[in-house]
């Protein structure tokens, strides 16, 4: 019934990222490797072209170079095919004492894409703001063809996000002329929280392009 109703849209998916790690305790992450395969599986069904996951979050005992070899030994274990292309997110930083995301910078990011290179981007635009990280334009041209889906929303330098597209510290006028200007042509995920915020930055969109 599900393939029927969505046989004429382009599906991406995100896949569950609440409760579930890469890369912390290994019982976990097996079990969270578990549950992505199953819904990539049901992606592949469905003809999606994009899955979204997040790394999760590591404990603050764990070294570098563990959280790396967790991350990498989970990622690998995730069987996809060329149909679907399998991203990873950049997050946040937290502000948890006791855990840390595990891909909270672009940084971050390229280091994982380096031991797993044929594993995509999904760049949150927002988190980046939210980290205040420089010269990411820089890194946005120097890995677009890596970059399957943007997630855009409104967000504070070293704040809080997911505002509507006309609040925050990022000129979103300025960063669709940029993407547009690369030659970006996959997906954008508009990430806004709230109905109402929601049409009004579809409309704010509608009216800067």
């Amino acid at each position: 019934i599900i393939q029927a109703e969505l046989k004429d849209l382009r599906i991406i998916i995100h896949a569950p990222f609440i409760n579930l790690s890469l890369a912390g305790h290994r019982e976990v992450n097996n079990a969270s490797v578990d549950i992505l395969q199953k819904v990539y599986d049901i992606g592949v069904r469905l003809n999606a072209e994009v899955f979204t996951i997040h790394a999760g979050s590591g404990s603050f005992f764990q070294s570098e170079a563990e959280t790396a070899e967790l991350l990498v030994a989970s990622l690998g274990r995730l069987k996809t095919v060329d149909s679907l292309a399998c991203t990873l997110e950049n997050m946040p930083v937290s502000k948890r004492a006791t855990s840390a995301s595990l891909v909270d910078s672009l940084v971050k990011l390229d280091k994982v894409l380096n031991l797993l290179p044929k594993l995509g981007i999904t760049l949150d635009i927002g988190h980046v703001i939210q980290n205040k990280e420089g010269d990411w334009q820089s890194w946005l041209k120097n890995n677009k063809e890596k970059i399957y889906n943007i997630h855009l929303h409104g967000a504070e330098l070293g704040g809080k996000a997911h505002f509507s597209l006309d609040n925050g510290d990022l000129d979103c006028s300025d960063f669709i002329k940029l993407v547009v200007s690369e030659g970006y042509s996959k997906f954008v995920t508009q990430e806004v929280v709230g109905s109402e915020e929601i049409l009004h930055s579809w409309q704010f969109l509608q009216s800067i392009m």
